[in-house]
């Protein structure tokens, strides 16, 4: 049996959210992403890497979703698309994505809710009914759990999508 990065996520028919996580502070990966996009830069002036992140935080940035920092140029880049290819412009340099901390998404002008999801598959998800009543996880592999799903679903009419998807990436 092929193993599955799974995406499930509820939202009103309305397309109106119902449940959000705070955060108080975003989270960056340095991970690898498979595929990069081609997409606009923005350059502000930076002194490190932890410069930039707050750079990339800041409401003068209209929406910021990933960085890089070219230390000898001490430069910031900025990018609101989370898979923004860096390479043409910082070659070899490490490239910070953020993490989907609200772990709402928006499909065809509807926001969904994400209630699971597994993409490095290390967190283990054999766990006990506790657990999968009150959620476990961190920002990239996480179950929400059944309270916040119950709070979700409430008595008006949803909408529910699924994803499920290989680790190789298909469909």
């Amino acid at each position: 049996m092929t193993p599955f990065l799974i995406a499930v996520a509820v939202a009103l028919c309305s397309g109106s959210t119902v449940w959000t996580l705070d955060s108080a502070a975003s989270v960056f990966s340095q991970e690898e992403v498979a595929h990069t996009t081609p997409a606009p830069i923005h350059h502000e002036p930076g002194r490190s890497v932890a410069d930039c992140a707050l750079k990339c935080e800041q409401p003068i940035v209209k929406f910021c979703s990933a960085f890089a920092f070219v230390p000898e140029k001490k430069l910031c880049l900025l990018s609101e698309i989370p898979t923004a290819d860096f390479a043409p412009v910082a070659p070899g340099e490490l490239v910070y994505r953020k993490l989907m901390a609200k772990r709402i998404v928006q499909i065809n002008g509807l926001e969904f809710q994400v209630i699971q999801h597994r993409s490095k598959g290390e967190l283990s998800f054999a766990r006990s009914w506790t657990e999968y009543e009150n959620g476990f996880g961190d920002d990239t592999d996480f179950w929400i759990g059944l309270q916040k799903i119950h709070e979700l679903t409430g008595s008006s009419p949803k909408l529910l999508r699924v994803e499920a998807v290989t680790w190789s990436d298909e469909l």
